[in-house]
């Protein structure tokens, strides 16, 4: 029997905030925030490649309920993201856009693919880097909003 060792043999989902998980390879390394100020920041990486995710819950100051998606999307999309050709490919079910930049002056990658998801309540911005555009629209696609309940027996990377 032969069982690949390759760095991306094994994909893992893996919640990275209450109510957001990503598939990625799991020979990603993930990294520590620097502070609890970092808490809505979740960053994995190797060599060559990078995922980084920012997560926000939104609320109405007055009411104290969810903002819908559709107002968090319309006004964070157009902040958030740099010029870059448009990804057509996006996370199921969600709404979102992403954009893949190049020339984004990393060490660790020549490319990023930086998008942004809302549902209701919450906002996910995601920059993804590396070399190979098909990797970073993989790990894109895999995004997941877990509305109420966490994983249950999800390996973690």
């Amino acid at each position: 029997m032969n069982i690949s060792t390759a760095p991306d043999a094994i994909w893992v989902q893996t919640q990275v905030f209450p109510h957001w998980s990503v598939t990625v390879p799991r020979s990603l390394t993930v990294i520590d925030p620097d502070s609890a100020e970092d808490e809505g920041y979740w960053h994995a990486r190797d060599e060559h490649r990078s995922v980084s995710m920012t997560s926000y819950l939104l609320v109405d100051a007055a009411t104290m309920e969810p903002v819908a998606a559709t107002e968090i999307f319309d006004k964070l999309a157009a902040q958030v993201l740099p010029d870059g050709r448009s990804v057509t490919d996006q996370p199921d079910g969600l709404l979102s856009c992403a954009v893949i930049a190049d020339d984004i002056g990393s060490s660790v990658a020549s490319q990023a693919l930086q998008g942004v998801v809302a549902a209701d309540g919450v906002a996910l911005i995601t920059t993804i880097t590396s070399d190979d555009e098909a990797w970073c629209r993989r790990v894109w696609n895999s995004i997941r909003h877990l509305p109420d309940e966490p994983l249950a027996d999800a390996p973690s990377a």
